[in-house]
Formats: structure tokens, C-alpha cells, sequence
């Protein structure tokens, strides 16, 4: 699909939402690896308990201020909890520091996020205590947070993203359950506060689900792996007060194709991160911005490799 045809059927919707090169030495390769694995490790597991529904994804935040007076907070609840069924989960209570109470009414947002819409606009330079309460597999959860509006609303919506797309494949290497997968595209948001809304866009034109995303929009566009059926996306910016900037329409063809060597992708606010493949020793952003401790090693591991590559070079050319 063309970036036209997005465009257009997006203006129609009602509501819009890594050449391999060989290695020069299979025991270099290996030498080099092992020395990198042990400074940084990637960890083995990847089962995780379900989290606790929370106010800290979303807006505002605990203790923020300015909050304009219009606002409509919301908080994000992972499908997947243990004993949470239908509905808009939770139980929930906003009211001044002097008691005084404002009604709200809950409502499904985006996938996992729901919106709690004042029944009243929230009066201006007063301190709020947001509370939420949660029962799941039989445990009482609560959690409140507390925030101070500005002197009124926001005025005119929100710009819209700036976003750009860049599709990895990692090659040469042997991945496990817990890697990601070998092939995706990773959309960095630029400001990593901001919140956007992203929606596919499949091979007809339709929208799918609404997400909501901070940082980076992680999927796959890239065309090299099984056909996800997708070809664009559709970025929407999310104001603090619910309204949404005008869309931006990426699609699979506007981003270009990076090979990796390894499964320790990232993708972040400022793009993708990882080990290239076209060099036997080299350690992605991601890994390196672990610690400046681990950085350290990596970056001695990283010239002595290069020393024995240059000298095999060397030895090879007499």
C-alpha cells in the first residue's frame, strides 16, 4: 500500500489509531563474544509476574504541577492480571486536600488504558489526591498519587509527532524464546514523555487497535518476516487532557534496513540500537550505556580484537 492510499483512508476513518559479511575469524568471533558476555550478560529468563495495575505509567504524574485544570487522567492495566475480569477495573476517588470530592467516571481508552474523566473541570492552583483501588486473585491493591493544576486548561491541541521508522534483521546469530524476534521496526517518539497514540494500518487501508506508547513504538513493518499484514502506522500526540494532534502516517517504506549481529536489540526514544553485523567485535548502544564500569571492559575487549584482527590481516597478506 502507498503511502497515499494510507493517508487517504486514514482522512476517511471516523476515529484514527537489518549484506551479511563473513567473519574473518570463527575463534576471533568466538574469543570476543565470550569476553563481551561475561562484562554484560543477557539474562536468561524472561518469565516475569504480572504487574500490579499503577498511576506511575501514566499521566499525571505523583507530585506533578501545572497540571492544567482540564485534564483526564488515566493509568494503565495489563490484560493479562490475574483475577481481573470485564469491565473498567478499579474503583476510584479524586478529592481536594480539604476533602472535597470529584466525581469521575472511568472509561476504556487504548488497549490496557483507561481514562478517568472528571465529571467537572478541576479548580485552578488546588492540590489533588487521585486513589485507585484494585482486587486481584483475593488482595486488596491500592495506590494514590497526587498532583497541583495550573492557573486553567491547555489551549489548542497537540503537535503531532515527529516520528521516523528504521527495520532491523539480526543474521549469524541463534536466538531463544526470550530474544526478540529476529525482524521489526522500531518508530523512536523523540521526546520520551510524550505520549502517543499508534495505530496499524493493514494492506486495505483499516485501522486496527489503539495503543498508547512512551519513548518508541516497537513493531514490525519490515517486510522480512512473516507478513504481519500491516504497512503503515498511524501516530496520534495525546495532551494531558485527552485531545489528540492530527496523525502521522509512517510506513514500511520510509525507513531503512539495518543487519545486526546479535539479539541485544533496543529501540528507544532516539532509535534503534544493537551490534552490527558487519564488524566481528563491535558492542551496540544499548549494551554500552549499561554502565560506565562495563563500558570500560568492553571498550579494552574492543581494541584487543581489533589488534588480532589487524595482525591476522597483516599475516595474511605476506
Amino acid at each position: 500500500m502507498t503511502m497515499a492510499r494510507a493517508h487517504s483512508s486514514l482522512n476517511s476513518a471516523e476515529t484514527p489509531t537489518p549484506s551479511k559479511r563473513r567473519w574473518h575469524s570463527l575463534a576471533l568471533a568466538s574469543v570476543c563474544l565470550v569476553a563481551v558476555g561475561a562484562v554484560a550478560p543477557r539474562a536468561q529468563a524472561c518469565l516475569h509476574p504480572a504487574p500490579e495495575p499503577d498511576f506511575a505509567w501514566g499521566e499525571p504524574a505523583d507530585n506533578a504541577t501545572d497540571v492544567p485544570t482540564d485534564v483526564i487522567p488515566y493509568y494503565r492495566m495489563p490484560v493479562f492480571a490475574d483475577g481481573i475480569e470485564g469491565g473498567v477495573p478499579g474503583t476510584f476517588t479524586l478529592r481536594t486536600m480539604s476533602s472535597i470530592e470529584v466525581a469521575i467516571v472511568p472509561r476504556h481508552a487504548q488497549y490496557e488504558v483507561y481514562e478517568l474523566v472528571p465529571a467537572e473541570r478541576l479548580d485552578p492552583s488546588t492540590t489533588y489526591v487521585l486513589t485507585g483501588r484494585w482486587t486481584m486473585n483475593g488482595t486488596d491493591i491500592e495506590k494514590t498519587i497526587q498532583f497541583t493544576t495550573g492557573s486553567g486548561p491547555l489551549e489548542g491541541a497537540p503537535a503531532k509527532p515527529e516520528a521516523s521508522i528504521e527495520h532491523y534483521e539480526v543474521v549469524g546469530a541463534e536466538g531463544t524464546s526470550c530474544d526478540p524476534l529476529p525482524t521489526g521496526s522500531c518508530i523512536p517518539l523523540g521526546d520520551p514523555d510524550r505520549m502517543v497514540e499508534f495505530r496499524h494500518i493493514d494492506e486495505f487501508g483499516q485501522l486496527g487497535e489503539p495503543y498508547l506508547r512512551r519513548g518508541a513504538v516497537w513493531t514490525d513493518l519490515s517486510g522480512l518476516g512473516e507478513d504481519t499484514g500491516y504497512r503503515c502506522v498511524s501516530l496520534r500526540t495525546r495532551a494531558m487532557n485527552g485531545t489528540y494532534s492530527e496523525p502521522q502516517v509512517i510506513c514500511g517504506d520510509d525507513g531503512p534496513v539495518t543487519q545486526l549481529g546479535a539479539f541485544d536489540v533496543a529501540c528507544t526514544s532516539t532509535g534503534l540500537e544493537g551490534t552490527p553485523a558487519d564488524t566481528g567485535c563491535s558492542v551496540g548502544s544499548s549494551l554500552r550505556s549499561r554502565s560506565h564500569a562495563h563500558g570500560a571492559w568492553i571498550v579494552g575487549i574492543m581494541l584487543g580484537c581489533l589488534l588480532v584482527r589487524g595482525s591476522s590481516r597483516s599475516r595474511s597478506r605476506t
